[in-house]
């Protein structure tokens, strides 16, 4: 069966738009992940550069922040140093819901007695959108500096990766850009040669390549990292 040069180039047009199908939602979960880290460090910055001001204040279990909603003493705050390493353990989710609820910085101002902290992370909880949130977190990064004299193991954990991306997704986002660019430019190799040998041979190959792809894209949607477990 010989290709014609337009068929070929149909060809490539169809890959690549199957390519964007499948590709697509995993821009979309980079997007979101992105976006909610964002959120997350940006309050523990603002906390950061309180814990001198408030460390030495420790409520009771009764008015600490619970982040799972029961009385569970793991899940508790009792002081600024705990809340920042607490948040920075929760799911994006229930982040989310503490964000629309305005929780974080009702607690700090009622029960740590810091209204300038409460503030700041309250612009942060007024935010209408997560779009909205991410210009704010721009402005605040492009304008302020934060301080370097942060406890070591509470930065550590402001450099978390972005949850819900693992090396087998980016690993399969970089095979699938690989696949395409391959496959366009030897089609177009045969296109300009008239080698229909090869192109039923590559044509084969693109079969096969494209069920991996689509495997490695179902498979990966099953696999998330969470607290170092895999499942």
């Amino acid at each position: 069966m010989e290709f014609t040069e337009s068929g070929i180039n149909f060809s490539i047009i169809i890959i690549s738009l199957i390519f964007l199908f499948f590709m697509l939602p995993f821009g979309y979960q980079i997007y979101k992940s992105y976006s909610i880290v964002q959120v997350r460090n940006h309050i523990l910055s603002q906390l950061l550069e309180q814990v001198p001001l408030t460390s030495e204040i420790n409520v009771d279990t009764s008015k600490g922040f619970h982040f799972d909603g029961r009385e569970n003493q793991t899940n508790v705050a009792h002081n600024i140093t705990e809340f920042s390493y607490l948040l920075n353990t929760i799911e994006d989710r229930n982040l989310r819901d503490f964000l629309l609820r305005k929780d974080f910085s009702r607690w700090i101002r009622e029960q740590l007695k810091n209204d300038e902290l409460a503030e700041k992370v309250k612009k942060t909880e007024n935010s209408g959108s997560m779009d909205e949130l991410r210009i704010e977190i721009k402005r605040w990064i492009n304008s302020h500096e934060i301080s370097f004299s942060m406890t070591t193991s509470i930065i550590d954990l402001m450099k978390q990766p972005v949850e819900g991306i693992t090396g087998f997704n980016r690993g399969m986002i970089s095979f699938g850009i690989l696949f395409v660019l391959s496959i366009a430019v030897v089609l177009i190799f045969v296109a300009n040669n008239g080698d229909p040998q090869l192109a039923n041979t590559i044509m084969s190959m693109m079969g096969t390549t494209l069920a991996a792809v689509v495997g490695f894209y179902f498979g990966g949607k099953s696999i998330t990292v969470e607290e170092g477990k895999i499942g």
